[in-house]
């Protein structure tokens, strides 16, 4: 995806569903493609087999935004490197694009701060933990995360989604 349609990092977490000659796919935007202007995205091998024949090269496709898609419950990833001083979490399996992250304190709510990479980050720490993480996308669902654990690098699972599943 170019980088004004990844929106430095905003886009990530979405579906896209793509056309193609062959057919459609459902796809996550994971990262951005720098060097590509808007309408141009990359594709896996696989997903491309799913819209247009494999060798042809660049192809032209058709996108848009898939709007709640079916999704698992929300996992949290505590950055690798991150302590009670600096931490950094990844929302994963969100489907819309996220428009805020915070982290629930005795007092108020501490903004996270959105990267280019995919995750949010509390450059100042938030402490040991656990923590209560409120998550909000742009359609204003709004999700609260329990029970989240300093544990850099572990997928932690929850029972929780961002918006009624289908």
């Amino acid at each position: 995806m170019s980088p004004s349609e990844y929106k430095h990092g905003a886009a990530c977490g979405e579906y896209l569903e793509v056309r193609g000659a062959r057919g459609k796919v459902r796809v996550i935007v994971v990262d951005q493609c720098p060097g590509c202007e808007p309408g141009h995205i990359d594709l896996s091998s696989k997903a491309f087999r799913r819209i247009d024949n494999y060798n042809a090269g660049l192809v032209k496709v058709s996108y848009h935004v898939v709007r709640n898609p079916d999704v698992p419950s929300l996992t949290v990833r505590v950055k690798e490197g991150s302590s009670a001083s600096w931490m950094a979490l990844q929302i994963l399996n969100n489907g819309n694009e996220l428009s805020s992250v915070q982290l629930v304190r005795s007092t108020h709510l501490q903004p996270l701060v959105r990267t280019a990479y995919g995750y949010w980050l509390a450059p100042q720490g938030a402490g040991t933990g656990p923590f209560i993480v409120v998550v909000r996308d742009r359609l204003a669902h709004r999700a609260v995360v329990r029970g989240i654990r300093l544990e850099p690098g572990k997928l932690q699972h929850t029972s929780v989604h961002l918006y009624q599943q289908k």
